[in-house]
């Protein structure tokens, strides 16, 4: 399966034309029991349905069954030969997204959701070969013209092309999820932050039974499917992306503290229940910004840093994450350049995929910290001795130009809210800059 950044550049690539003559739409195609399409080529058998059963009798499989481990694999080579046949190039970094140089169309493959990029000729050339080779439904061909379709739910996700650019809203079921679990609605108390850290009294003396571990089996296995629903809710809310990381740092031993946790991150989605991102209209962008922050030593109980990231095209979102540095750092200075090696471990990732796609973008990093930018442009450790020399490359990587970094003010940095957690007011001031609209619940 391609990333989830693979769709998101194709979106954001598509609102790129500002200038252009001609404009590139968006084509969606969903092939119909598509693991079934392709050839079993090892010996596999099953039982002979009930009413040809026959006893010590089975039938051998041409083609493979859903839930059968290799058909997934066989899909997969079984389309992407056939797109190769036509023309287009199979990336190396993930092996699911094409490119065909000669009609410049860009494309990713989610499984059986066919998502192409390209000029309305060469895509009706690709959708006549898609119908020739699979049974397939056409979801629809968004772009800006007034014939084209202009909205379509893929992945869970609604996506609009509207006049002023495309938006991208994030399916509600995740949030009423977490929110019907903690027994809330729409006219519940709200809160204005998905989590807080926790005071000192909760460390040292009062608040202890609040750590008393779960012990009962189907509340661990609720907190977890709650957590995990948080998770794949941050993949689309970077709002809540620092919060779902808190949660589901304590899914392998809940405690009473952590269903705590999930009420008031679910008292936050009654105070912002959806969010959208908006991919506005621009021109042409050949560069992505890798904005990257930390907060050292952030967790009370383990004195870990949490890094933060957010990777934008333009001023369209592509990519956030928020992750807690396994090392521990010994000072600010280290613990944001853990965050800048993070940022560009994860932006090398996203170039490469760019690349398989056909869209050449270089990288320019951006950290408010003085002392994490000093680390990685020198050679060596320096005075840091005990950095172990795994983190070093990112210094070759600065020094062979394959990416460049540069200051950027604290207050204009916007993965700052990917570190902890920060009221409303404080996330929209900095990421509705690239798109990220809050619509918080009306008074």
């Amino acid at each position: 399966m391609p990333p989830l950044e693979a769709k998101k550049i194709l979106f954001s690539m598509a609102a790129s034309q500002v200038g252009k003559v001609r404009k590139k739409k968006l084509l969606f195609v969903d092939v119909k029991k598509a693991h079934m399409n392709a050839v079993c080529g090892e010996w596999a058998f099953v039982d002979l349905p009930e009413e040809i059963h026959q006893e010590g009798h089975c039938a051998q499989l041409k083609h493979w069954l859903y839930g059968m481990r290799p058909a997934a694999r066989a899909w997969e080579e079984d389309y992407a030969g056939k797109l190769e046949e036509e023309g287009y190039r199979r990336g190396r970094s993930v092996p699911t997204v094409f490119y065909n140089e000669e009609h410049d169309i860009s494309g990713a493959v989610h499984g059986d959701d066919f998502t192409f990029l390209g000029y309305p000729e060469d895509l009706d050339d690709l959708e006549a070969a898609l119908k020739s080779w699979f049974e397939v439904k056409v979801r629809g061909r968004l772009g800006p013209d007034e014939k084209d379709d202009k909205e379509i739910i893929i992945l869970g996700r609604t996506v609009t092309w509207d006049k002023d650019g495309i938006r991208i809203v994030a399916d509600k079921k995740h949030a009423e999820a977490i929110k019907k679990y903690c027994g809330l609605d729409e006219n519940s108390k709200g809160l204005g932050s998905p989590g807080k850290k926790p005071e000192s009294q909760e460390l040292f003396g009062e608040g202890v039974d609040e750590e008393i571990p779960v012990k009962d089996k189907k509340r661990i296995t609720e907190y977890r499917c709650m957590a995990a629903t948080a998770n794949y809710l941050g993949a689309d809310r970077v709002d809540v992306q620092f919060g779902a990381k808190e949660l589901c740092r304590s899914m392998s031993a809940p405690t009473e503290k952590s269903f705590l946790n999930l009420k008031h991150f679910g008292r936050y989605l009654v105070q912002v229940p959806e969010a959208e991102l908006f991919f506005k209209d621009q021109g042409p962008v050949n560069c992505m910004e890798v904005f990257v922050d930390s907060d050292w030593a952030g967790c009370p109980s383990t004195r870990k840093s949490t890094s933060g990231g957010f990777l934008v095209l333009g001023k369209h979102i592509v990519k956030t994450w928020s992750s807690t540095q396994a090392t521990r750092a010994l000072s600010s200075g280290e613990a944001e350049f853990y965050a800048i090696i993070e940022g560009a471990s994860r932006s090398l990732g996203v170039q490469a995929l760019m690349e398989d796609m056909g869209f050449v973008c270089k990288i320019k990093m951006k950290s408010d910290s003085s002392a994490g930018r000093s680390i990685s442009l020198r050679k060596g450790t320096g005075k840091v001795r005990h950095l172990q020399v795994k983190y070093l490359w990112i210094q070759d990587a600065l020094f062979e130009k394959r990416l460049e970094i540069e200051k950027v003010k604290g207050v204009d940095n916007p993965a700052d809210i990917g570190t902890k957690f920060l009221m409303t007011h404080e996330v929209q001031a900095v990421a509705e800059r690239y798109g990220f609209v809050m619509k918080p619940r009306r008074k």
